[in-house]
């Protein structure tokens, strides 16, 4: 969710008459209405900025405004917004589908649903996007299900010609997590469910319902490999303990099989956080939580990099002036863009992460992960926080067919999402690359 500002003159060069249509409507996040700060970068970061935006625009063969959104909007940075602005006055949660246009994916609708909790949805949806072509075997579908509080639009940077993903091969689908705000979570559940009373949404929820959206829609019933970061990987690992006669492979990046008790504390802390908001009504919150999102932002922003990567002061080698800019036009952006209510049951079912955790294995851990038989590599970050390669290493050894492959790099977590970090993203490629090709 990277920053504006600066970012204006990068998307200048080599593409400003193409830019000149949108650049005027383009704002950074913020909850008063004002304009974004300009901040003052090298030339040469503006250059390189530059470059790898034009390499996104040919790399993808995709319209300027796409790319834009592939190198701005999906970095996990700061977050920029075209033409939407938040009322200072009425505070109201940004519409999330309002944003995201339906013709920019499906919808997969599933009736009387009952979830692993025990509630049952009348009527619920899984939103999804595909990218390259079905094979008339329909041998070469990759899974690559969406993370914490991000959209299929959030993480498709990592698809296109000579990316992570390639869609000139594989048919790729993305299908939007239960919470997300795109597939059914509390900013749209109809009654008697809403922002006030939702269910609890599970993984084993999650991919239930994919694997009837991928069978429905388009007679898919066997999986060459699910790629997942984060809470995507978790989806991925629960996927082959589940199904594991439908999982050829798979690509665990920084995730885990079941969340630990260290992670937990975390999440814990992030809640308290976020519902220490003056708007917090006990179940809901009466509007937008700003105080509450500008504070979780910060603590996920400890939690999220590396110690060395905030010794080493890559926030300013990404563009930022400093810290406080790193801080509020990317980490409290990020979370003001979103809603409080949907981050509220995502983070519970990253607490209730547990791949063990259902009627087939009744809590046995060691036998849900023995039961992944796809040839899988797990690949945690050296220096991620959430996921430690301790805990990952723990988990992997317990795979009769899987390799421990972490990512060396001090970028923490956002390691397994490397925009502007072509190392990194070399590191994934060359794994996916490994597991396709056996």
């Amino acid at each position: 969710m990277a920053g504006l500002g600066h970012w204006c003159g990068s998307l200048a060069v080599g593409r400003a008459s193409a830019l000149s249509a949108f650049l005027p409507s383009m704002r950074v996040a913020a909850n008063d209405g004002s304009p974004p700060n300009s901040v003052v970068g090298s030339q040469r970061s503006e250059m390189l900025k530059a470059a790898h935006f034009n390499q996104v625009c040919s790399r993808t063969g995709s319209s300027v405004v796409h790319a834009r959104n592939a190198f701005f909007s999906n970095v996990g940075f700061a977050t920029i917004e075209l033409g939407w602005r938040q009322s200072p006055r009425t505070l109201q949660a940004p519409n999330q589908e309002a944003r995201v246009s339906s013709a920019d994916h499906g919808n997969f609708e599933l009736e009387n649903v009952t979830l692993q909790r025990g509630i049952t949805l009348p009527r619920a949806k899984v939103a999804y996007k595909t990218y390259g072509r079905l094979a008339e075997d329909k041998s070469n579908v990759i899974l690559y299900p969406t993370s914490y509080g991000a959209q299929h639009h959030d993480t498709e940077w990592l698809i296109g010609p000579g990316r992570v993903l390639d869609p000139t091969e594989w048919f790729i689908v993305i299908p939007n997590m239960f919470g997300n705000g795109l597939s059914s979570s509390p900013s749209n559940l109809t009654a008697p469910f809403g922002s006030d009373r939702y269910p609890t949404f599970t993984h084993w929820d999650n991919v239930h319902a994919q694997r009837r959206m991928l069978e429905a829609e388009f007679g898919i019933e066997r999986l060459a490999m699910i790629y997942g970061w984060s809470m995507g990987a978790q989806q991925a690992l629960h996927w082959g303990a589940i199904f594991p006669d439908q999982v050829d492979r798979i690509c665990a990046v920084c995730g885990s099989a079941r969340t630990s008790v260290h992670n937990k504390v975390f999440l814990e802390g992030v809640r308290a956080t976020l519902t220490g908001d003056p708007n917090w009504r006990g179940d809901h919150f009466a509007a937008h939580p700003v105080r509450g999102l500008r504070a979780m932002g910060r603590v996920y922003a400890g939690w999220a990099m590396s110690q060395a990567f905030y010794r080493e002061k890559l926030y300013e080698q990404v563009g930022f002036s400093s810290l406080e800019d790193f801080l509020v036009r990317s980490w409290e952006a990020n979370f003001l863009r979103r809603d409080a209510h949907d981050l509220l049951a995502s983070l519970e079912t990253w607490m209730l992460s547990d791949i063990s955790d259902n009627e087939i294995y009744e809590g046995d851990l060691p036998a849900a992960l023995r039961a992944i038989t796809a040839r899988t590599i797990v690949m945690p970050s050296r220096t991620d926080l959430y996921f430690t390669p301790e805990d990952s290493g723990i988990e992997t050894a317990m795979m009769p067919n899987a390799e421990f492959r972490p990512i060396e790099s001090i970028w923490g977590h956002r390691a397994g999402n490397p925009v502007l970090n072509p190392d990194d993203e070399a590191t994934l490629r060359q794994a996916v690359s490994d597991l396709l090709a056996g």
